[in-house]
């Protein structure tokens, strides 16, 4: 019982590193393509 108790935290806590890595990768993923757009926008002008 103890043991599948602490595999359950060792997997809850690698699938909040997960979250939190892919978070903020796609944060900046985003935030480059929105930036890199806008850029392209204002020289355009």
């Amino acid at each position: 019982m103890e043991n599948s108790r602490i595999i359950q935290m060792k997997t809850q806590n690698v699938t909040n590193f997960y979250n939190f890595f892919f978070r903020g990768f796609y944060f900046s993923a985003g935030y480059f393509a929105f930036y890199k757009t806008e850029c392209t926008f204002l020289m355009s002008d």
